[in-house]
């Protein structure tokens, strides 16, 4: 059995990434990690995480004790109307906790889709 953390990963591409990783993988668990703790997937495998994706404790306290794989589903394309703090804050720290995650629990492989 595999735990998969998805960050983010309730929007489109999150959904059919899971659907299809469920698909693949029979024994694999998912925590979704959002803002709301909502998603439009229901299954048993499926567990739905309402954390603020740019704090490690607050994800990490809401985790099992073994993760095998990270994927990270937040972000945005560069707008040059935003600013540089909201890129930042959309991109750069949910990737920093991905990265801390990864390390505290060593796990197998991570990724990033946007």
């Amino acid at each position: 059995m595999s735990n998969v953390v998805m960050l983010g990963g309730n929007g489109y591409i999150g959904r059919n990434t899971t659907k299809a990783w469920m698909e693949k993988d029979p024994q694999a668990v998912f925590y979704v990690v959002s803002r709301s703790g909502k998603n439009q997937l229901q299954d048993n495998r499926i567990i739905n995480i309402q954390a603020d994706v740019t704090s490690y404790d607050n994800i990490r306290s809401k985790l099992p004790e073994h993760v095998d794989y990270i994927v990270d589903f937040i972000g945005c394309a560069a707008v040059p109307k935003e600013s540089t703090k909201t890129l930042t804050e959309l991109n750069m720290e949910p990737a920093e906790v991905m990265k801390e995650l990864a390390e505290y629990y060593h796990v197998k492989a991570m990724g990033v889709v946007g």
